[in-house]
């Protein structure tokens, strides 16, 4: 095989990879389920804390402002390594992509062990949890890791400091791969049409700035930024393999980022998709209550018809691109092909579908803010549960208010219940002796 396709491969590979994992990982439970089977655990605060977290998502506005900031940026780092020491820039940009890249691969790499154990195993994990309070109630700073979180960052460390040192090709493409995988994974898109709008921006701006960059400045902005950029903010592989060690001129084919998490965050939205309409099924079925156990979970086996649509479609778009850069021999705007392929590829499932209407309307995250529907029996089984739950509440406080009068006049003041449960069976204790 021609070792430029062993590259082409290499690359395709590489930039699957990161959209497959960080798209299953983007899929979260409602959050108004997660609340509500967590309200009778009394370790419900920290069980939620990484889950129940707000999550920012894209708007259509952002969409419009997004491929126009990016220009902006692209223009200045493209002014700024022609005109000032390119050099010195690459040691400042250097020095805070290894700062960020030990953050992105322990994140990373924390994720997939949480993936791989599972629920039950990351459970039984040890946690730590650091929390800057104010007034005892006021949180202003909170931080929950475990002992995977610890190894992991000094092995992010280490690999980060080797990396900046050599600018070793694998070590950046790792690095690489965890910001993108890291960028799937947080950055959201609210709706599809909201999908629609960014990547049909990035379309124009990809073109422009591959292709109609060179009649304005001379060459094209878009691969002399690649180039001189010395960060992990592509994915690189030697355009020879075989003869990578044995000749002194490294020649390397590339595959820039956006090109992976603009187009990864579409993929995403897709598979939240999947389980969107999987989840509503379940909870129309539902004649009981609905919480947790009785949910779709996430990691779930569920139909993804939308997700693997996409995925393919990010495959097929991505070996057009290389194929027409094979044969003219010069770089291409991937997103000139990806766009319409991830976009045109769901729009022609939905049609089919029939969910064309649901398509264009549903807004990712809105489960997370409505109660979820459920049969009438359900509801009043519910409701019942409720009911019980409050009364029980009720008998424990009138019982706490009895207990309380026949202390020594312990006051919890601002302590929470555990501690004003410890005084009061100290203060009996007392009264004993």
């Amino acid at each position: 095989m021609d070792p430029i396709i062993q590259a082409y491969f290499a690359l395709g590979i590489s930039a699957v990879i990161p959209i497959w994992y960080a798209s299953h990982a983007s899929v979260k439970a409602p959050i108004v389920l997660k609340k509500k089977g967590a309200k009778n655990s009394a370790d419900s605060t920290e069980s939620s804390d990484e889950d129940d977290e707000v999550v920012e998502r894209m708007t259509s506005e952002d969409a419009y402002w997004f491929p126009v900031l990016g220009s902006g940026a692209l223009l200045g780092l493209y002014l700024i390594f022609k005109y000032l020491n390119k050099d010195l820039i690459n040691a400042l940009f250097a020095g805070y992509f290894a700062l960020m890249g030990s953050g992105a691969l322990t994140t990373m790499l924390v994720t997939i062990t949480k993936s791989t154990l599972g629920p039950t195993l990351w459970s039984k994990q040890t946690k730590y949890k650091f929390r800057l309070t104010r007034n005892t109630a006021d949180v202003l700073f909170s931080l929950r890791f475990t002992n995977w979180h610890i190894a992991y960052l000094l092995v992010s460390v280490i690999l980060s400091a080797i990396q900046w040192y050599t600018k070793q090709w694998i070590l950046s493409n790792m690095f690489a791969l965890s910001f993108a995988f890291n960028a799937i994974t947080l950055l959201k898109l609210d709706s599809f049409k909201t999908g629609t709008v960014l990547l049909a921006g990035l379309f124009i701006y990809d073109v422009w700035w591959v292709f109609g960059s060179s009649h304005a400045f001379g060459e094209s902005v878009m691969v002399s930024v690649a180039k001189n950029f010395a960060a992990p903010i592509k994915i690189t592989w030697p355009r020879a393999i075989t003869d990578f060690l044995s000749t002194d001129e490294k020649k390397f084919a590339m595959l820039g980022l956006g090109d992976i998490v603009m187009p990864g965050i579409f993929v995403a939205l897709s598979l939240r998709f999947d389980y969107k309409k999987a989840y509503d099924k379940i909870v129309k079925s539902t004649t009981g209550p609905i919480n947790k156990k009785t949910i779709l979970s996430p990691t779930a086996d569920f139909p993804r018809p939308y997700f693997y649509t996409c995925m393919a479609s990010y495959i097929l778009g991505l070996g057009i691109t290389m194929a027409v850069m094979h044969f003219f021999k010069a770089a291409q705007p991937a997103l000139l092909y990806l766009s319409p392929a991830c976009t045109g590829s769901v729009l022609l499932l939905a049609m089919v579908n029939g969910d064309t209407q649901e398509y264009w309307r549903w807004e990712d995250g809105e489960d997370d803010d409505r109660k979820p529907e459920a049969s009438k029996d359900g509801e009043k089984e519910a409701k019942k549960s409720d009911d019980d739950h409050k009364a029980i509440k009720s008998a424990e406080s009138h019982s706490q208010n009895k207990d309380d009068q026949n202390d020594e006049g312990w006051t919890s003041g601002g302590l929470d219940s555990a501690h004003s449960v410890r005084l009061t069976a100290a203060g009996n204790k007392k009264n004993k002796k």
